[in-house]
């Protein structure tokens, strides 16, 4: 599992305590009642396939963790794992309400009755506010720890807050709090290789699930997980086009080409270069959106990376300048070198490859090379790795790379056409 950001709520012994200010031990005295373990095992004394945090937020036994705490149950195809939310000795097995990968959340229930419940507030804290983070690290006792609150991170659906909270894994799914003890987000994971940087969901895509049970009072059904999967990726995909397509920023040059601007969503780099030689020199743009779905264990989805390399030439004839932007254009496999292969077998089809001749609308040419593989589980979903270069270069040329994950067809070729299609040549 992920390693994840966890703040605690605030309560008294018998009543809520909003807006009014405590102190840890009391922190910790009024939430550890409707925090606990969750975890995924064949069951109850099994040893767990995955675990994490949840707490509650109803009376009648509903609970909140993240998507990834769970999703063992969601990808099991045979029916052989539970849920269970454990309480010191006791396990109470837990039903799967609602889900969403996109927020990385999970709305769960219990048989169980509560006095009380834990408040999912809407309103986030001003940056620099102290903010709590609660949770079971490394499956030992309940931990509260202290962080800052710095702010949201908005990525197209993908809504985080960014706190400065030292969590451990296990801390997923437990609750994040205000320091008058509001429930502000769900803690969901750190940054890697990083020192008390941590993400955290705001509550309000947690009450969302909460509310849309109380308004249709229905749980999932089991044989709808996959369709309900491969929904919520075409939402992501159609709000990352959205954003495309709607983006009034400026086209940007990139080595004497004029490109679509980037996506607010996604987060760009630059590089400039010569050869050692000075035969040649690049310029290159690469934009990635740092935000995905995770699906399964080594499987995220929903996300995309996209390259321009412009190339100048300096000294080589026609011949020797087109081997360059070959070879640039090759330098990178279409092959998935950053999945777990076994996964890949399990859950996506190998991979169907064809080229083509692409003019686009300002009559530039292109020779593209585009490789899909299908989801076996989400029918409709695909996974590409596309290249294209410019054809017939003497002077300069541009590569075009881009890998997507977790689109449809309409919605990949859409995406190609308007990058493509934006390019001109400019001086």
């Amino acid at each position: 599992m992920k390693k994840f950001v966890y703040i605690i709520l605030i309560f008294t012994f018998n009543n809520h305590v909003f807006g009014q200010s405590v102190d840890h031990p009391e922190l910790y005295s009024q939430t550890k009642p409707y925090v606990f373990k969750v975890k995924t095992s064949q069951n109850a004394n099994s040893s767990k396939a995955s675990y994490g945090t949840g707490f509650v937020v109803d009376k009648d036994g509903l609970l909140i963790t993240n998507y990834h705490v769970i999703s063992t149950i969601i990808q099991d195809k045979f029916n052989r794992y539970k849920i269970f939310v454990v309480d010191k000795e006791n396990s109470f097995e837990a039903k799967v309400i609602d889900f969403s990968v996109i927020n990385d959340l999970a709305l769960i229930k219990i048989n169980r009755k509560f006095k009380d419940s834990m408040k999912l507030e809407r309103e986030l804290p001003k940056r620099g506010e102290k903010i709590f983070s609660i949770g079971l690290p490394k499956d030992l006792n309940m931990s509260i720890v202290e962080g800052t609150f710095n702010g949201e991170l908005k990525r197209g659906l993908y809504e985080r807050f960014l706190m400065s909270t030292p969590v451990n894994s296990g801390m997923s799914g437990g609750p994040s709090v205000d320091n008058n003890g509001n429930v502000i987000g769900i803690n969901v994971s750190i940054l890697r290789d990083s020192e008390n940087i941590s993400f955290s969901v705001p509550s309000e895509k947690a009450l969302e699930l909460l509310n849309y049970f109380h308004k249709n009072g229905a749980a999932l059904k089991r044989k709808d997980y996959d369709r309900h999967i491969e929904k919520q990726l075409k939402n992501i995909e159609k709000s990352l086009l959205k954003s495309m397509k709607t983006n009034l920023s400026k086209s940007k040059v990139v080595g004497g080409f004029e490109i679509a601007a980037p996506s607010k969503d996604v987060k760009c780099w630059t590089a400039n270069d010569k050869s050692r030689k000075n035969t040649f020199k690049f310029y290159k743009q690469s934009c990635r959106l740092k935000s995905s779905a995770f699906i399964q264990r080594r499987l995220y989805s929903g996300t995309y990376k996209l390259s321009y390399t412009a190339l100048h030439n300096i000294k080589r004839n026609k011949l020797q300048f087109s081997s360059i932007i070959k070879s640039y254009l090759n330098s990178n496999s279409l092959k998935p070198n950053d999945h777990n292969l076994q996964t890949f077998r399990e859950e996506l089809t190998k991979y169907s490859c064809d080229e083509d001749i692409w003019v686009n609308d300002n009559n530039i040419s292109f020779k593209v090379t585009y490789c899909l593989s299908t989801y076996l589980r989400y029918k409709n979903i695909y996974r590409l790795f596309f290249k294209a270069a410019t054809i017939n270069n003497k002077n300069k040329g541009l590569v075009v790379k881009l890998s997507a994950d977790g689109f449809t067809k309409n919605g990949i070729f859409d995406f190609i056409k308007y990058h493509l299609n934006n390019i001109k040549s400019v001086n």
